[in-house]
């Protein structure tokens, strides 16, 4: 199972140091570019399941082709 965690700059090294302990768990932090993709792609994902629930509107083809 893999996990994705957003954990505050003030408690990265308390968490890292617990979770460190296990050692069949493997920790790979993700870069600035990596972590954005990961967001936008989460929010992407929270959208689709919200339109599918109809609790939110999608958007068109050309309206998503006119923000490019």
């Amino acid at each position: 199972m893999k996990v994705l965690l957003d954990i505050p700059d003030n408690q990265y090294n308390e968490i890292l140091a617990i979770i460190s302990t296990y050692k069949n768990i493997k920790l790979e932090k993700l870069t600035e570019t990596e972590a954005q993709f990961v967001s936008e792609l989460s929010e992407s994902i929270r959208d689709v399941n919200l339109a599918i629930q109809g609790e939110l509107k999608p958007k068109l083809a050309r309206e998503l082709l006119d923000e490019l």
